[in-house]
């Protein structure tokens, strides 16, 4: 037994040497795995790192590497190669990082780095300029993030790169001075540079700042307002305008025109406009460009010469004829020029002349030739309008201003703003509307009954009258400064009587308005003759009438002082009918009767329907012409 447990130690013994030689072995080969692996590990890290270096090297980008509370942060070679320093960061010539920043950048660059530090941010980028070796400066740019943190999440470890930008900051530079200039260029053109782009409308994108000069609104509020910018267009031009644009876009051309603009002060400007699409690499629309300027002096300038040139060739082609006015005879050839002269001017014209002789188709003719031929021209007859209506006739009213005044209502001067306003028979307005017209034609302007806002119109007088004006200023009927204002260019239209030469062309007008296109009505001879030598008290007015009565009735009838007499169409010859026609009912009482009807008549045409001059003509009293018009039943 003793035997037994003697001989059993040694066998033990030898059973654990060789787990222990065995596990030594195992743990070798362990060892050389690891370290097969670490070695791969760092032949890895080396060529990432030399990878790394070269493609930094070739970038001329620096990388940095910063703990938080070190002097110093490291640079790699480039960074100090970037400076013009030799590439060591112990170099004895480069001073600590920070004193290599310029010194207006210094203090941005601090406040930086201390804002990521105190607010615990991940990132940091900015731009700054730094010193050189040879005392230069360069624009840099910095980028870093945080790679280590403390326990309070505070940074403490920051990496990055360091790029020189100082030819990008030259390119923005040049690229901002270019911006500028052009800018400039744009800006202090007497006109207005656009750019405009069109989704569901049109919207402007950019607009120089001479469209304050040109419109009267500023950029902004152009850009801004949408619907400001379409209606800045001139309404009659507005459609012509944006077709024209249209077509350009489809057809992909340029396109330029002239057309108008109502300004911020509604005041109307001519423009001339030229601009182009632009396209996508694929053509498709993105915006227009253009640009527009004022051309009002030019196109005035043109008009002005359009007209004269229509002048010129009104009298020239035809000395029988101006505009709507008929004659040939030397008296009408001064009447003629006196209207071109008086078109010529802006000042009130006063027209003279009989009742009937056709001084509104002389101030249409003013009005037509003038500057403001385009524009409305406002015909007022004064004596046919009662003294209490003058005034809201003239100035208008506001709506509730009286009994009746149900809507706001324009006057004369408001419908005439711009144009002209013709003030037929002149010498009927009383001297209380005298004075207010004066006040509103010499710019002190006037109120419309009920309101409260001072208008001021620009408008141009032509007056005419059949009076004798100065004699009513003498009488004290008409103010002097009001006569004044009025009698600036007086043209006199002589009576029909004193232009007999041009009776047949007058006649065979009004053959031509009267009778059927296809069968004018013609007169003899010696009845034209008679009617040349009839005095024609009623004028023009009156040979119209009888024409058109004789195209009508087949007769003409001279009624006047002296009695030239009935003329049956079938008249032919010197032999003449009996002057006075026997009627159905020959009492002396009955032909009396019906000569008063149809003299009272003629008179009654002759002044407008006008009773009271009526009266003064035929010397009675205005109820004596009143009882004889409803004896006669006269309309």
């Amino acid at each position: 037994m003793k035997e037994c447990l003697t001989d059993s130690k040694p066998a033990e013994k030898t059973e654990n040497s060789e787990q222990q030689f065995t596990g030594i072995v195992d743990s070798q080969e362990e060892l050389q795995i690891h370290l097969t692996q670490t070695n791969r590990l760092r032949q890895d890290l080396a060529a990432l790192e030399n990878l790394l270096t070269a493609a930094l090297t070739s970038s001329n980008a620096g990388l940095w590497d910063w703990t938080i509370g070190r002097e110093r942060i490291f640079f790699s070679a480039s960074y100090y190669l970037m400076l013009g320093y030799a590439p060591c960061a112990n170099s004895s010539e480069l001073s600590a990082w920070i004193d290599c920043i310029h010194p207006e950048d210094y203090r941005m660059v601090r406040e930086r780095f201390s804002a990521l530090i105190g607010a615990g941010r991940e990132k940091i980028e900015m731009e700054f300029r730094v010193n050189k070796c040879s005392g230069a400066s360069c624009w840099v740019l910095l980028r870093g993030c945080v790679v280590e943190w403390d326990d309070a999440r505070k940074p403490v470890r920051l990496v990055g790169t360091v790029i020189d930008i100082t030819d990008k900051k030259r390119w923005e530079e040049a690229l901002k001075e270019s911006e500028r200039r052009l800018s400039t260029l744009l800006h202090s053109l007497p006109g207005m540079a656009y750019r405009c782009t069109k989704t569901d409308e049109w919207k402007m994108e950019f607009v120089s700042e001479g469209c304050t000069e040109l419109t009267g609104y500023a950029p902004t509020q152009l850009i801004e307002n949408r619907a400001l910018y379409t209606n800045l267009i001139h309404p009659e031009d507005r459609k012509k305008v944006w077709d024209e644009v249209e077509n350009a876009i489809l057809e992909k051309r340029n396109y330029e025109m002239f057309y108008r603009i109502r300004t911020a002060k509604n005041i109307d400007r001519w423009v001339w406009e030229q601009g182009t699409g632009v396209y996508d690499e694929n053509g498709n629309f993105i915006a227009i460009e253009g640009f527009t300027s004022d051309v009002t002096a030019y196109k005035k300038a043109e008009q002005d010469l359009q007209k004269k040139n229509l002048r010129l060739k009104a009298i020239m082609q035809n000395s029988r004829t101006f505009g709507n006015i008929i004659g040939e005879s030397r008296e009408m050839q001064g009447v003629y020029d006196m209207i071109l002269q008086a078109a010529e001017s802006s000042a009130s014209v006063i027209i003279y002349g009989e009742s009937g002789t056709g001084k509104e188709l002389v101030a249409h003719a003013v009005h037509e030739m003038s500057d403001r031929g385009d524009k409305e021209i406002v015909c007022v007859n004064c004596g046919a309008i009662p003294d209490a209506l003058l005034e809201s006739e003239f100035f208008g009213y506001r709506k509730g201003a009286f009994t009746g005044a149900n809507i706001d209502k324009l006057g004369y001067l408001d419908i005439a703003d711009g144009g002209t306003l013709f003030l037929d028979e002149i010498g009927e307005i009383k001297l209380s509307m005298q004075v207010k017209l004066l006040r509103a034609i010499e710019g002190g302007g006037y109120t419309p009954i009920g309101g409260s806002k001072v208008k001021r119109p620009d408008i141009r007088i032509i007056s005419a009258t059949n009076r004798d004006l100065k004699a009513l200023v003498r009488q004290g009927i008409m103010r002097q400064d009001f006569f004044y204002r009025i009698h600036v260019i007086p043209i006199r239209l002589p009576p029909l009587r004193e232009r007999r030469r041009d009776i047949p062309l007058l006649i065979y007008h009004f053959l031509q308005k009267f009778s059927d296109e296809n069968n004018i009505a013609t007169i003899p001879g010696d009845i034209i003759r008679d009617m040349q030598a009839y005095d024609w008290p009623g004028n023009i007015r009156e040979l119209q009438n009888t024409v058109q009565r004789f195209v009508t009735l087949k007769k003409v009838d001279l009624i006047g002082p002296k009695v030239y007499g009935i003329f049956d169409s079938n008249h032919a010859g010197p032999a003449r009918q009996s002057c006075i026609a026997v009627p159905n009912d020959p009492s002396l009482q009955n032909v009396v009767q019906k000569f008063e009807k149809q003299y009272i008549e003629e008179v009654l045409a002759r002044n407008d329907g006008n009773r009271t001059r009526t009266a003064k003509m035929l010397k009675v009293g205005i109820r004596t012409l009143q009882r004889k018009i409803k004896e006669h039943d006269i309309h």
